[in-house]
């Protein structure tokens, strides 16, 4: 892995003051002064450069399964398995495509199923290093990926962060989005003690690497039971996290740390929507699924009894029955 060398940490973050808001901050570095982003980090490519910084191999790029296509100034990678109507899968924080794969052995044998690397993950590298990232913008990926596939509109499903890319895609694409799977996540902002602790996350990442927050993030993942039976589950999720990116793995955790509360825009979404938990979650709570839910027009609420986050991998063939409902709701269910 290459290592970020001591003293660059300070060139890449601004401080912060309590309430979290930046102060306003312009570093000098050789040639190119830093570019200050509004609320979090900033990667100069310069200082990069200069540092001889290189992104470590990722796991996703070494997928022979993986396709590649053109689509928002950037090369996305994605797996297409199946037949029947389109159904796009959204990953999660700091994993890939390859979070799916449960639930897709059986999914694929009714739907189209598309499942990108999301920016910075897996085989979609991040064209611009130098630039954040924001949900918006992975959502406009999505949306240009299906553009590019020629697909009009899909049913989708997000897992965690992929929730939050398709709240997104339904507020900025809603067209593009014919029902909804919320999978372990919610629609409120992080709370200000939540944006502390990821930028804590985000200077151990950049200092040593992703490996020891992969090491405790894991931990949260999956409920106390799952984790005893499959301690090899656990440990190739903590393999799947430690190989991504640690400039990428900083971004995506800042974009997440500014992203907007869309409670106050769940009413807007039209089309049929279903939330599914596990009542033992420890990152995201179940009350706030339930309230999701709860704001939706158009919705089913299926909490999953003992399970923790990773219900894609955890509880695939209840993440499967739900989305099938889902999709006989919206009627994209094969004829």
């Amino acid at each position: 892995m290459s290592r970020l060398p001591e003293g660059l940490e300070r060139v890449i973050f601004r401080e912060f003051e309590g309430n979290i808001r930046p102060r306003t901050l312009g570093i000098a570095y050789g040639e190119r002064k830093t570019r200050p982003v509004r609320g979090g980090l900033f990667f100069p490519r310069a200082v990069k450069r200069r540092h001889g910084v290189e992104p470590e191999r990722n796991s996703g790029r070494e997928d022979a399964r993986l396709r590649t296509v053109r689509a928002n100034g950037m090369d996305i990678a994605f797996e297409e398995q199946g037949s029947g109507p389109p159904l796009l899968l959204l990953h999660g924080f700091a994993r890939d495509h390859t979070v799916w794969r449960p639930p897709a052995e059986s999914l694929k044998e009714r739907y189209r199923l598309l499942i990108p690397d999301l920016r910075g993950m897996g085989g979609s590298r991040h064209p611009d290093p130098g630039s954040p990232i924001t949900m918006a913008q992975l959502a406009d990926d999505a949306a240009a990926l299906l553009d590019a596939l020629g697909v009009r509109a899909a049913a989708a499903a997000g897992f965690s962060m992929g929730g939050y890319v398709l709240l997104q895609l339904l507020r900025r694409h809603p067209g593009k989005v014919s029902a909804a799977g919320f999978v372990g996540t919610r629609a409120s902002a992080d709370s200000p003690e939540k944006q502390a602790e990821r930028l804590e996350q985000n200077r151990l990442v950049l200092k040593e690497g992703t490996s020891p927050m992969a090491r405790d993030y894991v931990k949260r993942l999956f409920s106390p039971g799952f984790a005893a039976a499959n301690p090899h589950i656990v440990e190739e999720t903590f393999q799947n996290f430690a190989s991504q990116d640690p400039a990428s793995v900083a971004l995506l955790n800042d974009a997440m740390r500014r992203r907007e509360d869309m409670t106050p825009w769940l009413g807007e979404i039209e089309c049929p929507c279903t939330v599914i938990g596990g009542t033992e979650d420890k990152l995201v709570a179940p009350d706030a699924m339930a309230a999701l839910h709860g704001k939706l027009r158009n919705s089913a609420l299926e909490m999953i009894q003992g399970a923790g986050h990773m219900l894609p991998v955890e509880t695939p063939d209840r993440v499967v029955a739900a989305l099938e409902e889902l999709a006989d709701r919206a009627g994209d269910a094969p004829k």
